[in-house]
């Protein structure tokens, strides 16, 4: 994911699998960008099964978090977001 600031606005560059470019969307603020990256996780969960619309989807958090040791185990990376600070969105 490439993300970037230019005249006070995010932008974000898309890129999908066989694709070389997905598009390119702007945002005006961080919370804005990051409402929408939570909006399409949950959108892509629910239409690849992983929950429904009648799971409590506001369990769902965001966590900014240091970049982890290379190697470590699902578990462990989780463990790790985890100790990151929580970002109310």
């Amino acid at each position: 994911m490439l993300v970037f600031e230019k005249d006070d606005s995010l932008i974000w560059i898309e890129l999908q699998e066989n694709r070389i470019l997905g598009g390119i969307h702007y945002y005006k603020t961080e919370e804005e960008f990051l409402m929408d990256m939570k909006q399409r996780f949950i959108k892509n969960g629910i239409n690849n099964n992983f929950f429904t619309e009648k799971d409590d989807l506001t369990r769902i958090y965001c966590y900014a978090f240091d970049k982890p040791t290379y190697g470590i185990r699902g578990s462990e990376y989780y463990n790790h977001c985890r100790k990151g600070k929580k970002i109310n969105i």
